[in-house]
C-alpha cells in the first residue's frame, strides 16, 4: 500500500479509537441524581416529564455585578441556561436573539442565565455591554460549570431549558431557530 494512502487511514483510526475512548469521560462525578448530558439525549426535544433529573446546583462569579450568581436563583421559573463565550461565532448570534426573548418572556414566570466559558473577563463584559445584554450570567473561566452538567467545556453553543422544579428539560447543542426555543418554553409554562 503506498504511504499516500496509508497515512489518512492511519489518520482515521487513530481519530475513531480517540473518539471511542473519549465517549467513555464523564468529566465529572459519578453522582447519578443529577442530569448529566451525554449523546442518548433528545437534542431540542422536551424531555417527557417523569424522565427529567435535576440540574447541578451551581455558583459562580457573576460576569454582569458584584457576588456569585446561583443557577437554581430560578427555581419555580422555567429557566434557560445558555453557554456562551465572547470567541464563539455561533454564541454571538444567539445571544442578542436570548436577550429578545428574555424581554418577551421576563414577566412571563421564565428566567435567563448566561454561562460564559473560557473567556477572557473583560471580553465578556464588553460583549454584554455592546450587545446590551442584561440577564445574568456566570463567570466561568475554566469550563467547570459545563462539565457538571456532563457536555466539554468549549463544546458551544449549549442550550439547557430548565422546569419550574430545576429539572434539565430540553437541550440544545446546536444553534437554534428562536422559534423552537419559544415553542418549548410555552409548552414548559402550561406545564403544572
Amino acid at each position: 500500500m503506498s504511504p499516500r494512502r496509508t497515512l489518512p487511514r492511519l489518520a482515521a483510526a487513530v481519530l475513531t479509537v480517540a473518539a471511542l475512548a473519549l465517549s467513555g469521560c464523564s468529566g465529572g462525578s459519578d453522582d447519578d441524581s443529577h442530569y448529566r448530558f451525554d449523546g442518548a439525549t433528545p437534542i431540542g426535544t422536551l424531555i417527557p416529564k417523569a424522565d427529567r433529573l435535576p440540574a447541578a446546583d451551581v455558583t459562580g462569579p457573576s460576569l454582569l455585578g458584584a457576588g456569585r450568581q446561583r443557577l437554581a436563583a430560578g427555581k419555580g421559573r422555567a429557566t434557560v441556561v445558555a453557554f456562551w463565550g465572547s470567541w464563539c461565532p455561533p454564541c454571538r448570534v444567539e445571544m442578542p436573539q436570548l436577550q429578545t426573548l428574555h424581554e418577551q418572556y421576563a414577566s412571563k414566570g421564565v428566567s435567563f442565565v448566561g454561562v460564559d466559558s473560557l473567556d477572557d473577563k473583560d471580553n465578556a463584559r464588553a460583549f454584554l455591554t455592546n450587545n446590551k445584554i442584561d440577564f445574568p450570567s456566570i463567570y466561568d473561566p475554566r469550563g467547570e460549570v459545563v462539565l457538571k452538567l456532563g457536555n466539554i467545556p468549549g463544546n458551544m453553543p449549549f442550550t439547557v431549558l430548565l422546569d419550574r422544579a430545576g429539572k434539565v428539560a430540553a437541550v440544545y447543542t446546536v444553534r437554534y431557530a428562536p422559534k423552537d426555543l419559544t415553542r418549548a418554553l410555552s409548552s414548559l409554562r402550561a406545564e403544572s
